[in-house]
């Protein structure tokens, strides 16, 4: 029985080294070649993502990201088009009669104090859960909008400001 034990775990061992080389391939032929060299060469960096989400009522929509979590906002009514923006995050909205749309999209939006946004969105949101802490060190919270997309602020847990009782 020993020596049957020993082969499975040698047939297992060459399956795992074929499968990483497998992995290893498609990243390799799934990257252009000479994608590293352009991005030098051109000095090409990525700026940053912004998402957007489905409004059902772009006005509407923009309102509560201004009164809510404090965002600016500009509404581009010959597009059907939103955006809003607070510090460096930027959200926009596209118009959409699709609910179900929105309410399977959201947006991650780190921050750099979760508890004093927390403490700010609070009295507008009675409802608003806790900060809660992750298995994967974040403090997190979200928001639903009125339109059904989830935003959920999160901050690093390693990166919470310590506090002076410490």
């Amino acid at each position: 029985m020993v020596a049957g034990a020993d082969r499975i775990r040698r047939i297992v061992a060459i399956i795992r080294v074929l499968e990483i080389r497998a992995v290893g391939e498609c990243l390799r032929r799934c990257r252009p070649q000479g994608a590293n060299e352009i991005m030098l060469k051109n000095n090409l960096a990525f700026g940053k993502a912004i998402p957007v989400l489905v409004s059902l009522d772009i006005a509407r929509t923009l309102q509560f990201f201004n009164e809510v979590p404090g965002f600016k906002t500009q509404h581009i009514e010959d597009f059907s088009y939103g955006m809003a923006a607070r510090g460096a995050v930027e959200i926009h909205f596209w118009l959409c009669n699709e609910k179900h749309i929105a309410e399977n999209a959201s947006c991650y939006v780190r921050v750099d104090d979760i508890h004093s946004l927390h403490a700010e969105l609070k009295p507008k949101l009675p409802a608003l859960a806790s900060v809660t802490e992750t298995a994967w060190g974040m403090a997190e919270f979200y928001v639903i909008d009125p339109d059904g997309n989830l935003i959920k602020f999160g901050q690093s847990i390693d990166d919470r400001p310590v506090s002076s009782d410490s």
